[in-house]
């Protein structure tokens, strides 16, 4: 994704971009209607506003056919930062398993 096109969605949403709402800004960006979206990608209309809302995690599935649908790659999708940030799930889940292995191996 170019600096410039990074800009503009910051300027667009000043919070840190997520991949729901950088799906819908680029959505907006080409015209686009949610109806449109189901129409070329499959995916029903409720599951996209999900999608586009962050109720719904974007897998690696949805950001395929979606970065095919709008034209972008599914990783700037899937890391519209530029940067893979765990979530807090996924840090407590990997605290408990490192806990989990460390009391294995001294056990």
């Amino acid at each position: 994704m170019s600096k410039d096109f990074l800009k503009l969605l910051n300027e667009i949403v000043p919070s840190e971009l997520t991949p729901g709402n950088l799906i819908q800004s680029i959505r907006k960006n080409f015209g686009l209607t949610l109806k449109e979206i189901e129409g070329l990608t499959g995916i029903k209309e409720p599951n996209l506003s999900a999608i586009e809302h962050d109720k719904v995690e974007l897998t690696n599935h949805y950001a395929e056919i979606l970065g095919a649908a709008l034209g972008i790659h599914p990783s700037s999708l899937l890391f519209p930062n530029g940067q893979y940030v765990k979530s807090k799930e996924m840090i407590e889940r990997r605290s408990v398993a490192l806990m989990e292995r460390k009391r294995k191996a001294t056990g």
